[in-house]
């Protein structure tokens, strides 16, 4: 039984509107021990998109929570394209005693969208290729600035493109994917399994078995799992399959963090 939902999202981010009572009361019906609340806090459009805002308002709301003895809420935040401004993640992750620091990337740029909002139908797969290349590429640069915990939704955009490309098949990208991997392990950060995409019908978690298999192969010691829940009756949902993929790529153990430092539980 896993008892750690390391990614889930309160009223503080922008897609949500589940205050972290009912997260974690959830989380007690459910025997979730431990729940990370990981509000969104993009670099992109800090200021124009309210995260300055945002971050203060989650950090206020962990606080101040009053949840069931039984769970024990771990206070983090998802700094979405952090490399965008470095300087400030910095200080963001340093402005509160975060027990746990999520690192993702949604978009490319302040003139590119969210992943989630693009259209690919009329994308040629070269064109996906490329894209995806840099998107990588991208989140290599995330990976050296190493400022995070866990590294979320490896796989994030395709959980949107057309269903062929989510075949588990990443050698087009062998090379940036092998060396943001390698590094990752080398500095000891954690590989998220990201359950949502199986219960929002892309029927895999981010990233899949192949990935996951490979970042332990490369030396990866530390796994978070996280349902990336952002209303309450998704709170530990499908963690159970994201414990098995790891067990099946040579995982015997997870990670949660506390004060930012891992602990290991078994799996």
């Amino acid at each position: 039984m896993i008892i750690a939902d390391m990614h889930t999202h309160c009223e503080a981010s922008e897609d949500s509107e589940t205050p972290i009572p009912q997260l974690c009361q959830t989380a007690f019906e459910k025997g979730v021990a431990m729940l990370a609340v990981t509000d969104h806090v993009e670099l992109v459009d800090y200021r124009q998109g309210g995260y300055d805002v945002a971050a203060e308002e989650s950090w206020t709301l962990m606080e101040r929570a009053i949840v069931p003895r039984t769970v024990r809420l771990l206070r983090g935040i998802e700094l979405g394209e952090p490399c965008f401004d470095t300087a400030l993640a910095d200080r963001l992750v340093s402005a509160h005693p975060y027990d746990f620091v999520l690192a993702s990337q949604h978009r490319l740029s302040d003139e590119l969208p969210d992943y989630y909002f693009i259209d690919y139908s009329d994308w040629t797969d070269e064109a996906i290729t490329r894209e995806m290349e840099r998107y990588f590429a991208e989140l290599l640069r995330v990976v050296h600035w190493n400022g995070f915990d866990s590294l979320a939704h490896l796989t994030y955009p395709f959980r949107y493109l057309p269903a062929k490309w989510r075949s588990g098949d990443y050698a087009p990208w062998s090379g940036v994917l092998d060396e943001l991997l390698g590094t990752l392990a080398q500095n000891g950060k954690a590989l998220e399994i990201n359950t949502s995409g199986i219960r929002k019908g892309q029927g895999m978690t981010s990233p899949d078995l192949p990935l996951i298999r490979r970042f332990f192969e490369l030396g990866g010691k530390h796994i978070t799992i996280g349902s990336d829940a952002h209303r309450a009756h998704e709170v530990g949902s499908d963690l159970e399959v994201g414990a098995a993929l790891a067990k099946e790529a040579g995982f015997s153990r997870y990670t949660v963090y506390v004060d930012r430092q891992p602990s290991v539980l078994p799996l």
